[in-house]
């Protein structure tokens, strides 16, 4: 290897171990004065980072004589390139040699000799996890001296550490301890960047990681206002990924959300309203914000961040025509270029929320075969139980029937308690739709049947009233009442129910209805959601006369004014009034 130009050469003094310059010929002393020599390489580098090949040849010319330092800038302005660039210089002979000697260098001593110490280990490390070249020994020996790495180094230099685990996916469980014990200090001195790729990578490994998120709650404020919409996108969805409740980080977000969903890049956005719905924070402003922007998000997002955010509004219950039009209308090149998960959790999120899109499943119809192919146990029965959930079974029959001949060839013994759950409900749906399927498995029918009978619901405390008032009304009722027969008896029951005359009396609860997204609007005092629907119109495919009491009329009634109580002979008089004219719906006079 070739060394600098020199007249003279020496060994390297001990003063300047520390900056572990490799002990082999050096430059006079007329080349550089202590730590200087070792800057001017670094310039010399940072003049060659603009060409991958420049930066090899200099490294094979120099690289006897570089110091920690050196090795850092080299394989971090490395670290800059992709795509073509990347693979061809990881095919350059000199590449593997590089990676060799920094080994070499960082394993054979103490890395508080490599460099001016954590900030370059940090650098050279992350350089590697920019390559994609994880090395098992210079890993192993960073996780080794974590305590002296975080103890020493700043939150930018940890953050960086730790990210570039996660990225190269190699654990790290005694680094991720000691930035535990440091989190105080980490948060507090971090930047929102430094902060949210700390928080990302602990999520990323599965380290829980709870005094991290625990200070990151102290500073939420600051990181939301002073950071970027891809961090606090990334701290939002590392703590709902580790299931950290993040109540404060989520009542910032929800101060700033114009501005997030504004600056913020669809994948930013998804994994935000992904983060809040997966941890049950309604982020009502946030979520208005959103559909405000449908438009752009259909037609910048990929399938993945198209679908993540619909399944947060189908989650949360929101009703948001506007943007399940603008998704539904870019229904060709989300199917063609999306994943089979996409396709279920956009099905899932139009079923839930109860909107019949009108290309969405056509055009999933038409691309069948590969959904059948590629999808998963879960992802064949959430399209098959959106299918006839939004009463669409007859309309799309096909992939209906490809789906479901998919789903009775499978082993039964793979598919979870919600899978047959959802197997169930198609087959009793597609029935009373018309839709004739093949007949199952004797196992999977057996495991269907078990779950059939495991979906009990008891009542609640206004059902308990409702039953009461019903009768003093002359309604002769039973509760609880098991309307389908055979392998499924005990699914899907229904609150009231006058067997003989086949009517069904439902009292709906707020679980039942939408959140309306306009400014003001009340909690699930929007209209009815999918899962409602779909069982009144198996109900009334089966014959019953259903009769819906909404619980909202239950609130006004219970609030009335007194004179409008009074004038009615009393509250529960008010009520049974209420109960028989509802009645009167269906034909029944009581």
């Amino acid at each position: 290897m070739k060394q600098c130009t020199v007249k003279q050469a020496r060994t390297v003094p001990s003063r300047l171990i520390g900056w572990n310059a490799v002990p082999v010929s050096a430059p006079s002393a007329r080349s550089f004065s202590n730590k200087s020599y070792y800057f001017e390489l670094n310039k010399q580098i940072g003049e060659r980072d603009r060409d991958w090949k420049e930066l090899l040849k200099f490294f094979e010319a120099e690289g006897g004589n570089f110091s920690g330092m050196n090795y850092a800038t080299t394989v971090s302005k490395l670290g800059r390139f992709k795509g073509r660039d990347l693979s061809a210089m990881r095919k350059d002979k000199r590449y593997p040699n590089l990676i060799k000697s920094l080994e070499k260098v960082m394993t054979s001593s103490p890395l508080s000799e490599f460099g001016q110490g954590a900030r370059h280990v940090a650098n050279a490390v992350h350089g590697l996890a920019k390559m994609n070249q994880p090395n098992k020994a210079i890993m192993s020996k960073v996780n080794e001296e974590a305590e002296w790495m975080v103890t020493t180094g700043v939150p930018q230099a940890i953050a960086n550490t730790a990210w570039s685990f996660a990225s190269m996916d190699v654990k790290a469980p005694e680094l991720f301890e000691e930035i535990e014990k440091q989190a105080p200090r980490i948060v507090k001195e971090g930047a929102p960047q430094a902060i949210a790729n700390t928080a990302w990578a602990a999520a990323t490994l599965g380290h829980w990681a709870p005094a991290l998120f625990k200070e990151i709650e102290t500073r939420a404020s600051f990181l939301v206002k002073d950071g970027k919409p891809q961090e606090i996108a990334n701290t939002a969805w590392a703590a709902a990924t580790l299931g950290h409740s993040a109540s404060a980080l989520f009542e910032a977000i929800e101060t700033r959300s114009s501005f997030l969903v504004k600056e913020g890049k669809p994948q930013e956005i998804a994994n935000t309203a992904w983060a809040a719905a997966t941890l049950g924070h309604s982020a009502p402003a946030l979520f208005r914000e959103i559909e405000a922007r449908s438009s752009f998000l259909a037609k910048e997002g990929t399938p993945q961040a198209i679908a993540n955010t619909v399944w947060a509004y189908g989650k949360l219950q929101y009703d948001a025509p506007t943007l399940l039009a603008a998704v539904d209308s870019a229904s060709e090149v989300l199917i063609k270029s999306g994943t089979t998960q996409s396709f279920a959790n956009v099905a899932l999120a139009f079923a839930e929320i109860g909107h019949k899109p009108a290309s969405f499943f056509n055009c999933l119809e038409m691309h069948s075969d590969e959904l059948v192919k590629s999808a998963n146990e879960q992802q064949i029965t959430n399209v098959s139980w959106s299918l006839v959930t939004l009463g669409i079974a007859s309309e799309n029959e096909a992939l209906l029937q490809a789906l479901w001949k998919r789903a009775i060839e499978t082993d039964a013994s793979k598919f979870t308690s919600e899978a047959l759950n959802q197997l169930v409900q198609v087959d009793v749906h597609a029935r009373a739709s018309g839709v004739e399927l093949p007949p199952v498995s004797p196992s999977l029918k057996k495991r269907m049947s078990q779950a059939a009978k495991a979906d009990t619901n008891a009542g609640s405390r206004f059902e308990d009233k409702y039953s009461a008032l019903l009768t003093e009304a002359g309604f002769k009722h039973d509760r609880e009442v098991q309307f389908l027969e055979g392998d499924y008896a005990g699914f899907l029951a229904i609150d009231f129910a006058c067997k003989e005359r086949k009517i069904a009396v439902e009292f709906d609860g707020p679980s039942h209805y939408l959140t309306e997204l306009k400014k003001g609007a009340k909690p699930n005092h929007g209209r009815e959601n999918g899962r409602t629907t779909a069982k009144r119109r198996l109900m009334e495919q089966m014959g019953w006369k259903v009769v819906n009491i909404d619980y909202k009329d239950n609130i006004k009634l219970s609030t009335a004014p007194k004179e409008k109580v009074e004038k009615a002979g009393g509250m529960k008089e008010m009520k049974i009034k209420y109960l028989r004219n509802r009645l009167k719906l269906v034909g029944v006079i009581l």
